[in-house]
């Protein structure tokens, strides 16, 4: 969390390995042992800011798309499809699984609803009952041990308090908080309870300083260092192949998420054929008998 200009998308690129420009000074661990983009992309999700799924698809087919290619290739359809119906129950949107996204119709998907899927920065755009709704789901999520990394921007009390910890940055980058919130904020109330007669005895004051100043610096680094060692009898997470399905599965999946596309979608495929017959008749008219001439 932090103003424009924080890094707080730039921090999200680089732990995912999508920023492609700059550079890297520091490591990157999980679980103690370095980060390998290509098996912690097997293992973790980006939801970019804008939607990138298809719009001719249901929610079940989006998921299902999802489960096909990053589910080993080991795991039956039968329990494929039990661990969409999960998922889709976990995320709350069991009842509207046969929805195209494309309708904004009372059949199709709402914008937070979408958001519940993409988790698009969980409360831009949306009004406060449709943010805490996505929060809700978050949490869901989140009980089933699997952890949540999102920026936010401006969220209401109860919003703010539904997260476990959080990173508070100021423009440049530099932390000015690092830890729990606690019962009611209790925690982060407290620290900038103590901080506070600083910033009343001289204006300008740099809370990065204050934070490096503080009891809970050293504790993070503290942290930070014993997340560094794997953990006794623990082994690093590798994988034998780089996809989960070889390319003739990738092959099938695509071109039955294609098929669905253009079946639900006739005014395009009619256009383009009406097109290339046009083009076809036009050019064979003016090439007519050209090869003879030369």
């Amino acid at each position: 969390m932090g103003a424009s200009g924080a890094g707080k998308t730039t921090l999200l690129d680089v732990l995912s390995g999508r920023k492609t420009g700059g550079y890297i000074e520091r490591d990157i661990m999980v679980e103690g042992y370095p980060k390998v983009q290509q098996t912690y992309a097997m293992v973790s999700g980006f939801c970019e800011q804008t939607d990138v799924h298809s719009l001719l698809l249901t929610l079940w087919e989006s998921v299902m798309f999802s489960a096909w290619l990053r589910l080993s290739k080991d795991i039956p359809s039968d329990k494929r499809s039990g661990f969409v119906a999960e998922v889709l129950q976990m995320i709350e949107l069991e009842e509207i699984k046969d929805a195209l996204f494309s309708v904004t119709s009372v059949s199709g998907l709402s914008a937070e609803q979408r958001k519940w899927v993409f988790m698009d920065e969980p409360t831009s755009d949306l009004d406060a009952r449709a943010a805490a709704i996505v929060m809700r789901v978050l949490r869901n999520i989140a009980s089933t041990r699997r952890t949540i990394v999102c920026t936010i921007h401006q969220p209401s009390i109860d919003i703010f308090e539904a997260f476990d910890e959080i990173i508070l940055r100021k423009r440049g980058g530099e932390i000015i908080y690092s830890g729990e919130l606690g019962q009611c904020s209790s925690k982060l109330i407290e620290y900038f309870e103590v901080t506070n007669p600083f910033v009343e005895a001289q204006l300008g004051v740099d809370f990065s300083y204050l934070y490096k100043q503080s009891h809970m610096y050293p504790r993070n680094n503290e942290l930070d260092n014993e997340l560094k060692v794997p953990k006794q009898g623990s082994k690093e997470l590798c994988f034998t192949t780089r996809f989960p399905q070889n390319g003739w599965e990738q092959f099938k999946t695509c071109l039955w998420k294609q098929h669905l596309s253009y079946w639900r979608n006739p005014a395009y495929s009619l256009g383009h054929m009406v097109f290339s017959i046009i083009s076809s008749l036009f050019y064979g008219m003016l090439l007519w008998n050209k090869g003879q001439k030369l």
